[in-house]
């Protein structure tokens, strides 16, 4: 399992923060602007999440914009806007069917 340091997550909070940042950000009033940015930052940081993640297939990121987990979960995110977590697999006992679940939340 990938163990952050304290350097890893600053630097992946920077890189955030840049890449967020870098983004046109449109809106007619200030809630609406302000809305958006939350948005953008949410969406770049599960990506990179994501990509600190790619090589470990049992590594899952959940967010709203994303439908990479829809088919073997049937949704997009969980309770949280962005959720990291390891999954397990097991077959169903009826049809022989792949089953996913959270194992545990990183």
């Amino acid at each position: 399992m990938m163990v952050f340091t304290e350097d890893d997550v600053k630097q992946l909070l920077q890189e955030t923060l840049t890449l967020a940042q870098a983004e046109p950000i449109k809106g007619n009033s200030v809630q609406e602007i302000n809305r958006n940015k939350s948005q953008s930052w949410v969406t770049v940081l599960a990506e990179q999440f994501r990509n600190r993640y790619q090589g470990d297939p049992d590594i899952r990121v959940f967010s709203k914009d994303n439908y990479s987990n829809r088919r073997d979960f049937g949704l997009n995110e969980l309770l949280y806007d962005i959720v990291v977590c390891r999954v397990g697999e097991v077959e169903s006992a009826k049809h022989r069917k792949t089953l996913f679940f959270i194992d545990e939340d990183i």
